[in-house]
């Protein structure tokens, strides 16, 4: 048979489950909301590397605009050698567009002619450097068209990193007659890229077609060319489509990338951000959920221990008055009913509606003791009456049997059935003297329902 729980334990676990239920369900709903933000920074990273590399990819294609429409406008002070005028020009280019560390114009044999500003980076003043070494002279000179280098090394007055941005000089007949170049200072990008990112944790690199790194938080860029080919995310970004995000494990930790990819310059831009910054409020949230969910309970528990130790002393009280008003009652001793006590105020109106049937009980018990003494008396005198008659019953069948014993005729008795019930000693007598045929003609008498028969 399975065990009654106590009062106390259902009062305790009812009051724990519903601090516990609404704990959960509030918790849940944070929980909801933090996982609602997890994938909101998911996709405010995704959408903010979008952003970037349009970005970049508008930047460089700007700078690349402006360089070849100068090099078309300055076609013809190349030709005539009015190199004021072509001076005059990259001045205002470097004035609106402050993303060039330096422009200069080249020879067809890759010697720079003319250098703007004349002082460059490290203070030295300019000379006449050869730059036909240079892999965008090779490619210029190789696909006639305007070329975007790779990332490199500056020399002549400046060791910075930068990206060229070079556009061929045509003349009248269509001949390279030389070459406007103009060096991207890659800080600036650096210096945007960073702004763009709120966050501490999260990082942003861009990578050229070689996978050169051009923005790098953990690389002066500026003085450093560090190539990425083996590192394992541009690798996974490799094998897979020009945009998308997926999460890997970089070092001792994993972390999500968003990333895309600049079809038109071969550059690679993503956002790399650790897993736990991103999940960290998630996580911490459960956690907190928890945390409250198992102080409720103590707290629950202890507030419910309160209330249930006044509760059950009342409804101990009150069990004690009915197990004393019970015993008295068994032993049909006096019991002094009790006018209230302490306790809610339910309580003493159990006790009233208690009492009240205690009474009724008690009414009831001392009419139908009444009502049995009544009965007692009854049944005595309906014994002593039925004595009396069965004493007088008695002495009458004795005085009929002593006069027909005494009775000189023979008397036999018979029921309905024809069995005889009485004989006296004359019939016995007159039946062991009397002939055959007397006898025949008074039994044909019992067949017709005699019933007594005096011989």
């Amino acid at each position: 048979m399975k065990k009654n729980k106590s009062f106390k334990r259902e009062l305790i676990l009812s009051f724990l489950i519903i601090g516990i239920t609404s704990i959960i369900i509030l918790g849940s709903f944070q929980i909801y909301q933090l996982y609602s933000l997890v994938n909101e920074k998911q996709s405010n990273q995704i959408a903010l590397t979008t952003f970037m590399e349009d970005y970049i990819d508008n930047y460089v294609d700007t700078h690349a605009r402006i360089i070849e429409t100068m090099s078309y406008q300055i076609s013809d002070d190349v030709s005539e050698g009015d190199f004021a005028s072509i001076q005059q020009d990259l001045s205002e280019i470097k004035a609106h567009y402050p993303g060039f560390v330096n422009l200069y114009i080249g020879d067809p044999e890759g010697q720079a002619m003319l250098f703007y500003p004349e002082v460059l980076t490290d203070g030295v003043i300019e000379e006449n450097y050869n730059f036909s070494d240079r892999r965008y002279y090779q490619e210029l000179i190789d696909k006639q068209t305007s070329v975007i280098s790779p990332a490199f090394h500056g020399r002549g007055g400046t060791d910075l990193l930068l990206v060229a941005i070079v556009s061929p000089i045509f003349d009248d007949q269509g001949n390279m007659q030389g070459y406007l170049l103009g060096a991207l200072d890659l800080n600036e990008l650096d210096s945007y890229t960073s702004n763009r990112i709120n966050d501490d944790t999260s990082k942003t690199i861009v990578l050229d077609r070689e996978n050169n790194a051009i923005v790098h938080p953990d690389i002066d860029t500026a003085r450093e060319l560090v190539n990425l080919s083996n590192n394992e995310i541009v690798n996974h970004i490799e094998g897979n489509q020009t945009s998308g995000s997926f999460t890997i494990k970089d070092g001792d930790e994993r972390k999500f990338i968003t990333y895309g990819k600049i079809e038109s310059l071969g550059w690679t831009v993503w956002i790399s951000s650790p897993v736990i910054a991103i999940i960290g409020e998630f996580l911490d949230s459960i956690f907190a959920v928890i945390l409250v969910a198992l102080l409720t309970g103590a707290i629950v528990i202890i507030t419910s221990l309160l209330l249930t130790n006044r509760l059950e002393s009342a409804i101990h009280k009150l069990l004690h008055y009915i197990h004393s008003y019970t015993a008295s009652y068994k032993k049909n001793e006096p019991f002094q009913l009790a006018a209230q006590i302490s306790g809610p105020s339910e309580m003493n109106e159990v006790l009233i509606h208690f009492n009240g049937m205690m009474e009724e009980i008690d009414y009831n018990r001392e009419k139908l003791m009444k009502l049995n003494t009544e009965l007692e008396k009854r049944v005595r005198e309906r014994t002593i009456n039925l004595e009396n008659k069965n004493t007088e019953l008695r002495f009458k069948h004795a005085e009929l049997s002593a006069v027909l014993e005494s009775m000189f005729e023979g008397i036999m008795l018979l029921d309905n059935k024809k069995q005889i019930r009485y004989v006296n000693e004359f019939f016995l007598k007159v039946i062991e003297n009397e002939a055959l045929p007397p006898l025949q003609k008074h039994w044909k008498m019992f067949q017709n329902g005699c019933s007594l028969l005096l011989m």
